[in-house]
């Protein structure tokens, strides 16, 4: 009666959720299964942030309560804490409380968990996915207010959690084994500005890259606007080598009217101004970025203008969106796109796209150096990333995980580089 069945969805925030409650039901005696023919509880993590990503969560939901009628399902995530769902929910403010929850539906009563208490997810029980890779989210909420996010109405205040806490928890991680930290939330540029003036993401950085230990860290999402009044201070920071040379900057739209519309506190140079900076400084870094195609008013001139931006800048990843208005959001209000436009636009932006990922990826054949270990990809294929978080197809199984090697790029796509078969050990 205490069998588990987790299926997450969303970003890397969530999936942290999902590592903390797979570890609190462990820890009190349920068994986590992989099957959900072998669990009695469902746990469906959701994600709303995208409209096709919203319609799919309504979908499974459906779908589960129809094919599992017997099993107990609890909704967690974002959804339930801004829809009013007629199942069990627990929000993303309450995952302390899904031992709670799951023993409430084992007998056979509703559980509803989805107030905003504003816990930080520091130093609990955690079940990681993956033995390599540690998920470390460093505050709750962001301080912006855009126009198409329905994120703010889930998660609307600004909690930084506490860096001695943070530290710790890398700490910690790094005693267990894993070798690749990442740093997440919805802005980790935001980092302290709910008790400072400017953000305190490069301190927490400064002292996370002291903690003795081989490993490497990824740093996630940080929002233009928060981080240009201490871009020479991150940027510094970066430099170390226990950092990827990786930086996640979503601009959303080449023209400063729809940003302004977007209710984005920055305008297309800033944006260019930290890319430009980061490349000086350091050599071969990764960007990656995030356009919205068919935002509501977007004219073809300034969905162009999103178009020179990416020719422009040639981002290593970029982060295509199809506009889609979401309850709740300033955004809904607006005139819409005719859908057809939107899909031309996003298809028009990601054949741009491919093409510029390949050239760029063709630059790395040739090169030779460390690369960490950190996923299985198929049978007889592991991933691994070098130190601009590049993801590279190396040869192996799942017992090399956790390795770092030395490897040559002999190939690529747009999407990946490959390794040769070859390669050798680095003793720690």
């Amino acid at each position: 009666m205490k069998n588990v069945f987790i299926e997450t969805y969303g970003c890397s925030a969530n999936q942290n959720d999902t590592e903390i409650m797979a570890g609190l039901l462990k820890k009190d005696g349920f068994k986590l299964v992989d099957s959900i023919k072998e669990a009695n509880i469902i746990v469906l993590n959701t994600c709303i942030v995208k409209q096709p990503t919203y319609h799919k969560m309504n979908h499974l939901i459906l779908k589960y309560k129809d094919e599992f009628p017997s099993k107990n399902l609890i909704v967690a995530g974002c959804m339930p804490q801004v829809i009013d769902l007629d199942v069990s929910c627990v929000g993303p403010h309450n995952i302390e409380n899904i031992v709670d929850a799951a023993k409430l539906v084992i007998n056979g009563k509703v559980a509803k968990f989805t107030d905003k208490k504003y816990t930080e997810k520091i130093n609990l029980p955690k079940h990681n996915k993956n033995q390599v890779i540690d998920i470390i989210q460093i505050l709750e909420g962001c301080s912006g207010n855009c126009a198409y996010c329905i994120v703010k109405n889930v998660k609307p205040t600004l909690i930084s959690f506490s860096k001695n806490r943070i530290v710790d928890d890398v700490r910690k991680a790094c005693e267990r084994g894993c070798r690749e930290i990442w740093i997440t939330s919805q802005d980790n540029g935001a980092y302290g500005l709910d008790k400072h003036d400017v953000s305190q993401l490069p301190e927490l950085l400064r002292e996370i890259i002291k903690v003795e230990g081989d490993f490497l860290v990824r740093v996630g999402m940080m929002n233009p606007n928060n981080i240009l009044p201490v871009l020479d201070d991150l940027v510094e920071v970066f430099k170390n080598n226990k950092i990827f040379k990786f930086v996640h900057i979503p601009v959303q739209s080449g023209n400063d009217n729809v940003l302004e519309k977007m209710k984005r506190k920055y305008k297309v140079k800033d944006f260019k101004n930290i890319v430009d900076k980061f490349r000086q400084q350091i050599p071969d870094i990764s960007i990656s970025t995030d356009i919205i195609c068919g935002f509501p008013g977007e004219t073809e001139k300034q969905f162009q203008d999103s178009i020179e931006l990416i020719k422009d800048i040639k981002p290593d990843h970029l982060n295509i969106s199809k506009f889609g208005a979401m309850p709740g959001t300033a955004a809904k209000d607006m005139k819409q796109l005719d859908p057809k436009i939107i899909n031309n636009r996003s298809a028009k932006l990601t054949k741009i796209f491919h093409k510029i990922a390949l050239e760029e990826n063709k630059k790395w054949i040739g090169w030779r150096g460390k690369i960490l270990l950190d996923e299985i990809r198929r049978k007889g294929t592991v991933i691994g990333r070098n130190f601009a978080y590049k993801q590279v197809i190396v040869q192996g199984d799942e017992n090399i995980l956790g390795s770092f090697v030395n490897a040559k790029i002999v190939d690529c796509t747009g999407f990946y580089l490959i390794a040769e078969k070859s390669f050798t050990w680095i003793i720690p």
